[in-house]
């Protein structure tokens, strides 16, 4: 037996895919967004091939189905990224399902001291600063090595001789604490080349 799990994106209602081929799973559940299932080894192939199918059926009829869109609840400079800010956001609290936490956008943000935390590619930390603004610490907790690649590819096509990236990043703001020091940090959900948000 195998078991998973699934996201999706707004585009994309993974359950209804999913729904077609209830009959080869063991067990199966989920929302349009996400799901969990257990499937017999020798059905894995077979629901493999008939969802790339789907999926190919689906980006026929609809071209821009895997065109990201990035929502945001407000654009900010990295100037605007304090602890009054982040103090601010805590009154919106609980936070989750249908009360979201707000995500901010910053711009063309220079990266500044990228590095990779517990010797993984996957989760970083660095800093970034609008034009003439002071910097602030980002944490990225998925898919940190593609996402410095993107942005450092962009850097190079654009003649980044100094050795800078600039990016779009998107995430959360929140309160650090950490022994006696207090301090501001943005949870990045997106670090995207600069320019990618319209």
């Amino acid at each position: 037996m195998y078991k998973g799990t699934g996201r999706s994106i707004k585009t994309v209602d993974l359950f209804s895919m999913l729904d077609k081929y209830r009959e080869s799973f063991i067990s199966f559940g989920g929302h349009s967004a996400a799901c969990g299932f257990t499937i017999a080894a020798d059905k894995a192939e077979s629901l493999r091939k008939g969802l790339n199918r789907d999926i190919a059926d689906l980006l026929q009829e609809d071209r821009s189905l895997f065109d990201m869109d990035y929502d945001y609840d407000a654009e900010i400079e990295t100037g605007d990224i304090d602890l009054d800010l982040a103090e601010a956001v805590t009154w919106l609290e609980p936070c989750g399902r249908d009360n979201e936490l707000p995500v901010f956008a910053v711009r063309n943000a220079e990266i500044k001291s990228w590095r990779y935390l517990k010797g993984e590619n996957r989760m970083a930390r660095f800093s970034i600063a609008t034009e003439g603004e002071k910097s602030v610490e980002c944490l990225l907790f998925h898919d940190a090595a593609e996402a410095y690649e993107s942005i450092a590819s962009q850097a190079g096509k654009q003649g980044g001789h100094d050795g800078t990236c600039r990016a779009d990043v998107l995430g959360t703001v929140e309160i650090n604490r950490w022994r006696d020091e207090t301090h501001v940090q943005m949870i990045a959900k997106y670090v995207l080349p600069a320019g990618t948000l319209q």
